[in-house]
């Protein structure tokens, strides 16, 4: 007669564990209400931020982020409502979250890589602006090339900063901060001619 495998046998005290398992991990999962809630709160949160009012924004968002934990636009959001209330360690956090979610969610690249510039991180915010240009995906590298740009400037690295703002105003020429950018590359290295252009061009 055939024996079972004891590593197969599963009693009915093993089929309620699995059974609490299972509903336990259904309760973890944000329903479709919930999901449909938690969006709304991050557009108002959004159209708060947008307000100028970044303190209201940010009960809207903690909301969301508690009714869907697991969607990385409203972990994206949240890191930017942090970074506009100068909180760069926590906006750094949600944008990692967010990257942990989605790894092809090509724009925190760029939020991740400010908030390491603001946080004095430069190497750092450096690797994940460059990420951020070199992918095909993302819609607006002005903006990563224009902060690549402030991260080489902090460095003292001027030329590589020139390189970056320059870029930008490739892609975008009317984008007045790589101009401002140019002039203060310039005004290092006491080329007040071109430092004086940029500076018109900005205005």
């Amino acid at each position: 007669m055939p024996t079972v495998r004891n590593d197969y046998k599963i009693g009915r005290r093993g089929w309620m564990l699995w059974l609490l398992i299972g509903l336990l991990g259904l309760g973890c999962q944000a329903t479709p209400q919930k999901k449909e809630t938690a969006l709304s709160h991050m557009r108002l949160g959004d159209s708060l931020l947008k307000e100028g009012k970044p303190t209201q924004a940010l009960g809207e968002l903690l909301k969301a982020q508690e009714l869907d934990p697991d969607d990385p636009q409203i972990h994206n959001v949240l890191g930017v409502v942090y970074l506009e209330k100068g909180m760069t360690l926590q906006a750094a956090e949600q944008f990692q979250k967010a990257l942990a979610l989605d790894p092809k969610y090509i724009e925190v690249r760029n939020n991740l890589g400010i908030a390491y510039l603001r946080s004095g991180k430069i190497q750092e915010a450096i690797k994940e602006l460059n990420l951020a240009v070199e992918s095909p995906l993302y819609t607006t590298p002005q903006f990563a090339y224009y902060n690549l740009g402030q991260a080489y400037l902090a460095l003292q690295e001027y030329e590589k900063a020139r390189a970056n703002y320059s870029e930008s105003l490739k892609l975008s020429p009317q984008y007045s901060l790589s101009y401002y950018g140019l002039g203060l590359t310039w005004k290092a290295v006491q080329n007040w001619e071109q430092a004086a252009e940029a500076y018109k061009k900005t205005i």
